[in-house]
């Protein structure tokens, strides 16, 4: 373990400051010229504690900033949290990646879910377009939208773009980011990923085509949103019999709530 005050330690911190750790191979060879207790160090220990210390350098001077604004999920209806899941190679049968388009809304905890064909702008579009009626169908009205900020396809970053922007400000949607490094302020999409990972795991790595993985998602997000209990502290204070329901139903009780408080 290289601890400070180390030579290699000072070696590397004067790379990372002037930015120029642009080959850690040859840094590597460098630190172990230098110093020969690291001689046995290996190449893949060494990257792994380059890019923790230059974590920590990177944050050493950092502020401490104030609690996000949605750190603490907020009780009303049409909070919407936007991701977009990647399916690894392995994870299907398609043996290559698979682009999911999902929404959730924070409160009652609707889904909506869009399995992708070409990921590209003009499908992104068409899948907004879709989450909204979807949410305006089930009497939830969008107010924001929240996204963190690596939804990238190709080369252009979508949730960045004009389109997007002109979409939301068209529908009087606020759009926000969260902060950098802090995916907690994302949590209720962050939790439902977790889900898919655990309960469809075994199912979409026997799907050999994409027209199976739509059917299984579409099967699955049917069973979530209509017949799937879940765990609804925010409205104990409305009746304590009713905190275990499905998302369909808690959107009625979320608008009781929110004409009560």
């Amino acid at each position: 373990m290289i601890k400070n005050g180390d030579k290699s330690v000072i070696f590397y911190e004067n790379f990372l400051n002037v930015n120029c750790l642009l080959n850690k191979t040859n840094l590597w060879l460098a630190i172990r010229k230098l110093d020969k207790k690291f001689e046995n160090i290996s190449h893949t220990t060494l990257i792994k504690i380059l890019n923790e210390d230059s974590r920590k350098l990177m944050n050493k001077n950092k502020k401490l900033s104030r609690p996000h604004l949605f750190r603490r999920k907020p009780k009303e209806l049409g909070n919407i949290q936007l991701d977009l899941k990647i399916l690894g190679l392995k994870e299907t049968g398609l043996n290559k990646k698979v682009a999911i388009f999902d929404a959730i809304d924070t409160s009652s905890r609707l889904v909506h879910l869009k399995v992708l064909d070409n990921q590209t702008n003009t499908e992104l579009m068409k899948c907004l377009d879709e989450m909204y009626d979807f949410f305006s169908k089930n009497n939830i009205k969008i107010k924001r939208i929240q996204t963190d900020n690596a939804m990238q396809f190709k080369n252009t970053n979508f949730v960045k773009s004009n389109q997007f922007n002109k979409w939301c400000n068209d529908r009087r949607i606020i759009h926000i980011f969260i902060p950098y490094q802090q995916p907690e302020c994302n949590g209720c999409i962050e939790r439902y990923h977790r889900t898919i990972d655990q309960e469809l795991g075994k199912l979409l790595r026997k799907c050999i085509s994409l027209d199976e993985i739509k059917l299984t998602f579409d099967k699955w997000i049917n069973y979530y949103n209509n017949d799937r209990l879940l765990h609804y502290t925010e409205l104990d204070e409305i009746s304590k019999e009713n905190k275990f329901m499905t998302p369909i139903k808690s959107i009625l009780y979320f608008h009781n709530y929110n004409n009560l408080v």
